[in-house]
């Protein structure tokens, strides 16, 4: 379609994940080459693309996985990791001090996040209180999360912001039936939206 779809424009707007590095943990500072002293995983070794070669040096000290230490400007500075066997089972942060918004007065002095092999363990950990929180989506199912609203309103307190992620049913419109836009359009409308809501999602989102 040539028309502006607004969920699809509104996913397109989001700001992804990025990661910035001060200049005094590349190897070579500020004068870094980017093409032989890349700060990518030394572990990648050379990456190759398009006639271009970059040779990943990491950066000063290795990383906190190798025991370096990264400065950040967030409120939290990582701690340490602790593993059981290969798998991550918690991340510990600690306060930053230095921030520039740093707390005052009673706050929290440490950050634990918890590694949970299902979303059922995550859930009883949040009934028994062994677990504060749990952010954001497909850690706990819908069902669950419609449950614990309901049903545990007195010992925890669910909060959901307006729906900003979209499901999307991808058509090939190279092949029939679905080359037919007529076709699409009959196939889109003739989906019950709402009763799919209701059903898998426990009523959580809204139709686009």
């Amino acid at each position: 379609t040539k028309g502006k779809y607004y969920p699809l424009l509104q996913e397109l707007s989001f700001i992804r994940p990025l990661r910035m590095l001060s200049p005094n943990l590349f190897v070579g500072g500020l004068d870094s080459d980017p093409l032989t002293e890349n700060s990518c995983h030394v572990g990648w070794g050379n990456v190759s693309d398009s006639g271009v070669t970059v040779q990943c040096a990491g950066i000063v000290g290795g990383g906190v996985s190798n025991g370096g230490t990264v400065s950040g400007t967030g409120r939290w500075i990582y701690d340490k990791t602790e593993m059981d066997g290969s798998a991550v089972k918690r991340v510990h942060f600690k306060i930053n001090p230095d921030h520039w918004d740093a707390p005052s007065g009673q706050h929290p002095e440490e950050l634990v996040v918890v590694h949970y092999p299902t979303h059922t363990e995550v859930k009883d950990a949040l009934l028994d209180g062994s677990l504060d929180a749990v952010m954001g989506s497909g850690v706990l199912t819908e069902a669950e999360v419609a449950m614990l609203k309901s049903d545990h309103s007195d010992k925890l307190s669910v909060s959901l912001t307006e729906p900003i992620q979209n499901r999307i049913i991808v058509m090939n419109t190279a092949k029939a039936p679905t080359d037919s836009l007529q076709n699409r359009k009959v196939i889109i409308h003739s989906i019950d939206k709402a009763s799919i809501i209701k059903k898998e999602l426990a009523g959580l989102d809204e139709p686009a």
